[in-house]
């Protein structure tokens, strides 16, 4: 999944790691994702990766700054 590795930082200076999977199903996804999630990382998928367009997707992995939520009991 985390085939073609770059890291980045954006516009405001934060890191970003970018990953550029050929074949990456939605079970693959899902279980990189909550992996990540666990370490307090974010992924965003985009479709229009510009390795291999149309044969591998664009991950975006950052810190996640947004505030943990609990439900309510």
């Amino acid at each position: 999944m985390l085939d073609h590795l770059a890291a980045w930082t954006d516009r405001d200076g934060r890191p970003v790691l970018t990953a550029e999977p050929y074949n990456a199903d939605g079970a693959d996804l899902a279980e990189l994702i909550g992996d990540l999630a666990a370490l307090g990382l974010r992924v965003t998928v985009d479709g229009r990766s510009p390795h291999y367009p149309g044969a591998t997707v664009l991950l975006l992995i950052q810190r996640d700054t947004q505030p943990a939520t609990r439900p309510t009991p």
